[in-house]
């Protein structure tokens, strides 16, 4: 009976799987569960296809030659390590199936986990298979879940997370060293999946792991529950000193660098209250009324971070059990601290109200005081998590507890004819409440004539056009790359020297883009309308050869010669201003680097020649070789929109040197406004 009941349920919640993606599943080589190849979803795709083209082992330090050419761009195999379960599963199907189609496999897997874990969990505590199949489905087809197949597809995979709360309820009845090992390395696998469940399933750990211990203090086992909780501890500490060992081993090399990020990004990526109780814009009957407010109340998020509703349903549905479970806990605490139902309930209300709380913004007002929120702590520890909203995974975890206890204890477990009668029809309301299927859900991957030209015409490194930050890509090059070949410029890592080096040629009109390409191997360039402008053959005369004019995108070849000396802003310079063969960047740090590359010696002497201007006030600009501090030069500049020309005498050894600036005025930020 057992085995045939998870059956059904892995049926049902692969079903819905399917309908809720379709028609992903009908084409799972061709298409894409996002609304465009440029978004993240797509990056990861290329990236995972570039692994596999090149067979490569993405847990060793090994660059992928194709991307960032002709430097290639480093696999971040510190980072793979730090998730190796998710990573080695993605890879693992991508190896198996293609890049494409095993990012597909991997999407339908973790609704359908997600929900069979939920549903034997629920079914193990309350014993009834109707209800643990409603618990399932909220868990694995939640609003946020759906909304995370146009990109974070491991934030689909809630099942890593349920397996920690499954054992820490184990040991709340069994305070056994065995079973604290047992919730130990469910936890220990559970953060070490992706980056983010470091943070979440390590709340989640801490959260049962003191319900458990509270369980076992009122049964009068508190020592023994404590040497279990002790014992739960080790796989994770073992987990977390290994990789802290590895990300020393790796300091410097930037495979295990640490991202930081302003607290601003913290109130702009946590939850809301009316997001969360709010029907998602997608819903099938309350979309078209909620749709307009949560867009103008959107606070500088996305729908992908921001599609937390947890539906009325089932809030209610929560409420009702821990309206029961702190009737029982009141009338009998001592004796329900053995009940594994009831314990269960009381650690989905703390999970839930916990990860609720770390889901808010940074500090939120309450009778006109600001009160700091647990992600206000953990930001003056680490700054590396932003996206606080995603607890909401965490948050119906809870919730899911909850609702199953409801239910059962309302007589609904195993329910008479009008009983069931009711229990289906609550179910049908559930579906609706959390219904979030977009209208758009797939992307076809039929590539543009551009790139049926580029997989034609062989040889030679590919430049796609607009050149943009690392930090704010389009991720259709890396996409595209796999199909036509070529060697891409794109893929390069924020805040290298390589970057800063390639945004210099974002300009196409200027003189000195197209040799500069050609320095690094360009040899086509690829130019949507928007960035080529009305006249497609406009950059004939710069050092470019019209190949291929389409609607959607036109195709250059380089033509000039490569350049024989390059000089790139590579530290210290804010992002290029200016617009088409006037551009420019700032100083923006108290020290920046130009880097000086040439071609043509290994030894010699030269000038740098540049246009300088100073804001508000008159600084003296003062610049070093960088090999060995020796002052090149000191400049006052007037403080004036007037440009001053600057030249600097330079020795390159190795065909390289690099300057160091600085002002006796440092830069600021402009005032507000």
């Amino acid at each position: 009976m057992a085995r045939r009941s998870t059956l059904v349920a892995i049926a049902i919640y692969l079903a819905y799987a399917i309908f809720v993606t379709w028609p992903l599943a009908t084409d799972l080589d061709g298409q894409i569960s996002a609304p465009s190849v440029a978004g993240d979803l797509g990056g990861a795709i290329g990236h995972a296809a570039e692994v596999v083209e090149q067979r490569l082992f993405p847990f060793a330090p090994v660059d992928l030659p194709e991307f960032d050419a002709p430097f290639g761009a480093p696999e971040p195999w510190v980072l793979n390590w730090a998730t190796l379960p998710g990573t080695a599963m993605l890879y693992g199907l991508s190896y198996a199936f293609g890049a494409v189609a095993g990012h597909g496999i991997f999407l339908l897997l973790g609704f359908v986990l997600s929900g069979t874990a939920m549903f034997l969990l629920c079914r193990r505590l309350f014993g009834s298979v109707p209800v643990a199949l409603l618990a399932g489905f909220v868990f694995a087809f939640h609003p946020m879940a759906i909304a995370k197949t146009e990109a974070h597809l491991h934030f689909v995979h809630g099942w890593v997370l349920v397996l920690p709360v499954w054992r820490l309820l184990e040991v709340a009845q069994a305070p056994t060293v065995r079973n604290g090992v047992l919730a130990g390395l469910a936890g220990a696998f559970a953060m070490w999946f992706t980056p983010y469940f470091i943070l979440i399933g390590g709340v989640a750990f801490a959260v049962a792991a003191v319900a458990a211990l509270a369980a076992s203090a009122a049964r009068g086992e508190l020592r023994r529950g404590a040497a279990a909780l002790a014992a739960s501890g080790v796989p994770i500490v073992v987990l977390f000193g290994g990789l802290a060992v590895l990300a020393l081993a790796a300091a410097g090399s930037g495979s295990g660098d640490v991202r930081t990020q302003p607290i601003d990004a913290l109130y702009t990526y946590s939850a809301r209250v009316h997001e969360l109780v709010l029907p998602d814009r997608n819903n099938l009957i309350f979309g078209g009324a909620t749709e307009g407010y949560l867009t103008e109340h959107l606070h500088g998020s996305n729908f992908s971070e921001n599609s937390v509703y947890l539906g009325l349903s089932v809030l209610g549905l929560a409420l009702l059990g821990a309206a029961l479970a702190a009737r029982l806990l009141w009338r009998e605490r001592r004796a329900v601290a053995g009940d594994a139902p009831v314990v269960a309930a009381v650690t989905g209300a703390l999970i839930a109200v916990t990860a609720t709380a770390f889901a808010a913004p940074p500090k939120v007002g309450v009778l006109g005081v600001q009160v700091p929120t647990p992600s206000y702590a953990v930001f003056q520890v680490t700054s590396t998590w932003r996206v606080y909203s995603r607890f909401a995974l965490l948050i119906e975890l809870g919730l899911c507890l909850l609702l199953a206890f409801g239910l059962v204890r309302a007589g609904f477990g195993r329910p008479r004819a009008w009983r069931a009668a009711a229990l289906g029809a609550l179910a049908v309301v559930v579906v609706l409440d959390l219904w979030a299927r977009p209208d758009v859900r797939t992307t076809k991957t039929t590539p543009i004539d551009a790139y049926l030209w580029l997989r034609d015409h062989p040889g030679g490194g590919v430049a796609e056009f607009p050149i943009q930050p690392a930090s704010s890509p389009g991720y259709a090059p890396l996409f595209w790359q796999d199909f036509h070949g070529h060697p891409l410029l794109q893929g390069y890592v924020e805040g290298s020297e390589s970057e800063s080096r390639k945004l210099e040629l974002r300009d196409l009109a200027d003189e000195d883009t197209a040799p500069g390409l050609a320095a690094l191997g360009v040899r086509y360039a690829v130019i949507p309308p928007a960035v080529l402008g009305d006249d497609p053959v406009a950059l004939e005369g710069l050092g470019f050869a019209l190949r291929l004019s389409r609607p959607d995108a036109s195709v250059y070849e380089v033509t000039a010669p490569p350049a024989r000396t390059e000089v790139d802003a590579l530290k210290g310079f804010a992002p290029m201003e200016g617009g088409p063969g006037f551009q420019y960047r700032w100083l923006g740090e108290a020290e920046g680097v130009l880097g000086v590359f040439a071609r043509s010696c290994r030894d010699c002497r030269g000038e740098v020649v540049f246009t300088s201007s100073s804001n508000d006030v008159a600084r003296r600009l003062t610049i070093r070789d960088a090999r060995d501090g020796r002052v090149l030069l000191r400049r006052r500049i007037p403080g004036t929109p007037s440009n001053t020309r600057v030249r600097v005498p330079v020795r390159l050894r190795d065909g390289r040197a690099r300057l160091v600036l600085t002002t006796d005025v440092p830069p600021r930020r402009p005032a507000a406004g």
